[in-house]
């Protein structure tokens, strides 16, 4: 079994060309086409991706047979740990491959919303959507 590093992984799957074209990606995240790096820090232990001007952001590829209740749950929990740790939740983006072979981002424009509080959990059953 061939074991593949982060970016050779993405690359064969299709997501590298996301990160590196411009306009493919959420606002929040378009300084990344411009170039970053996978890196992993004790310190950001929930953000994957630096870019080239040290902006963290976390990037997920969940694979090709999910549906929207595991992507939901997949993006709760990455952002739970993100506003735990004071870290922004506009930069997250979450992937998929759809049934049609496409890879496309999973929409999280919840954590857009600026008349939200941003400090609530994403698994506080009292919090209003």
């Amino acid at each position: 079994m061939e074991i593949l590093s982060a970016s050779q992984f993405l690359d064969q799957k299709g997501l590298l060309q996301i990160l590196t074209t411009p306009g493919r990606l959420p606002p929040a995240l378009s300084d990344l086409s411009a170039g970053f790096e996978f890196t992993w820090s004790e310190d950001f232990p929930h953000q994957n991706v630096l870019s080239v001007n040290g902006k963290r952001a976390t990037t997920i590829y969940v694979g090709e047979d999910v549906d929207n209740e595991q992507l939901n749950e997949v993006s709760k929990t990455i952002a739970d740990f993100l506003r735990r740790s004071n870290h922004d939740r506009q930069r997250l983006a979450v992937w998929y491959r759809n049934p049609a072979d496409e890879i496309v981002r999973f929409d999280l424009t919840r954590y857009l919303q600026y008349d939200r509080n941003d400090k609530a959990s994403e698994f506080d059953i009292t919090r209003a959507e």
